[in-house]
């Protein structure tokens, strides 16, 4: 069994942020029913690039968002389609949205509504910018209300360099995670107290909490937290260095002062270790630019492999700065279930990551791909009862596809 198996959840989202919490319920055992426009589809569907590169023909941003679901194509804008979403909600225990609640309201399925029908229901609304304020109705995609107004792009890159793009979907994933924690959170709540309520995640709220001990920090100093180039960093062995064969390692000593012996023959600079300029963490933060551009000389002689097995033997803390290619076929990741392969009916085997929560006892898993628009909607419309004159009856009143 899994932990959310006869949870029935309606997602009636767009693009990542909703539909990604949507996923994730669906790995955890929750039967997922996605409602798309059938004239559009979701315009996730359609993308052609993600972040310069092309979308082949296993649109991956849509498989990783919408996996675990069954598709119906249901038209709310006609009388027959509110009827049958109504309907759903009747049986349904979270209904996920992230459009905005002037439409919401115009197509009958706000929380005043839904909750009137179904009072247990827990109703989860994902926004740009949080439910109030002069700023609630503006369309907020994460590169906007999570990476820019969120203050993380303007924190990342060298000092001198412009604010770097994000990388895609970065704000949608982690505001995913967090809507999902949200609603099971009410689930808990509806066990113990029986009753429903609407559950509000913003991309800004989000990205705020990621960032928030720069957030808290130039609050409570009243200075801009500056950015700081990894030229001038003060703990030179909490850095990130280029090794010859190009490839990047990240050097995460905290108590640096206890790996510094080590550290220095590791990389062949016994001379450094009791250089007065370097003896210790204050001093190394005083000299820092000097040090890291030695050491950035130094790391240039040496395969980022053969200098990592060296600092694995003396326990010094360190790991490969890893490129996408690289991430996907970490056997780490695959050994652990963080990724997967994925059979898809039509284009074959492709890896998917998982969700990051992972149980003992009821584990998740990803079992489906993602449907094709309207894939199940007569299948469903025949699970609540309906009958084939009435789901011709819907075709004729262009309720569904």
């Amino acid at each position: 069994m899994l932990a959310l198996e006869g949870i029935k959840v309606i997602d009636f989202s767009t693009w990542a942020f909703a539909p990604g919490a949507a996923a994730l319920l669906g790995d955890w055992g929750a039967e997922v029913i996605k409602i798309e426009d059938p004239a559009t589809g979701d315009p996730h569907r359609a993308l052609v690039t993600v972040a310069g590169a092309e979308v082949p023909d296993i649109n991956f941003p849509w498989e990783f968002d919408n996996r675990n679901k069954r598709g119906m194509a249901v038209d709310l804008r006609t009388e027959k389609g509110k009827e049958i979403i109504h309907r759903l909600i009747e049986q349904a225990d979270i209904f996920i949205s992230n459009i905005q609640t002037a439409a919401i309201k115009k197509l009958g399925v706000d929380y005043e509504t839904l909750s009137k029908i179904n009072p247990k229901l827990i109703y989860a609304h994902a926004t740009g910018y949080g439910e109030k304020g002069p700023e609630a109705t503006r369309a907020g995609y994460d590169y906007a209300a999570f990476w820019a107004r969120g203050a993380i792009m303007r924190q990342i890159g060298e000092p001198d360099s412009p604010p770097p793009m994000a990388l895609p979907g970065l704000g949608d994933s982690t505001g995913s995670i967090t809507l999902a924690a949200g609603i099971v959170l009410a689930l808990l709540v509806r066990e113990r107290m029986g009753i429903g309520q609407e559950v509000n995640v913003a991309l800004l709220g989000t990205a705020l909490w990621c960032n928030g001990i720069s957030v808290v920090g130039a609050g409570v100093i009243e200075e801009e937290m500056e950015r700081r180039s990894r030229k001038d960093w003060p703990n030179p062995l909490y850095n990130s260095y280029e090794c010859k064969d190009g490839k990047w390692m990240m050097l995460v000593c905290l108590q640096s002062d206890r790996y510094w012996s080590d550290f220095c023959q590791v990389v062949g600079l016994e001379e450094l270790e009791h250089d007065p300029r370097f003896e210790n963490l204050i001093k190394r933060a005083e000299n820092c630019q000097e040090l890291i551009s030695i050491l950035d000389q130094t790391f240039l002689t040496r395969d980022r492999d053969e200098l990592g097995k060296a600092f694995d033997e003396k326990e010094i803390l360190w790991t490969p700065v890893q490129t996408f290619k690289e991430a996907i076929n970490d056997p780490q990741a695959l050994e652990n279930g963080f990724i997967v392969e994925v059979e898809h009916p039509i284009h074959g085997t492709f890896k998917n990551v998982t969700s990051p929560v992972q149980l003992s006892k009821t584990p998740g898993s990803i079992r489906t791909v993602a449907p094709e628009l309207g894939q199940h909607t007569e299948e469903i419309l025949l699970e609540m009862g309906y009958n084939w004159d009435d789901i011709t009856a819907f075709k004729d009143a262009r309720a569904i596809l």
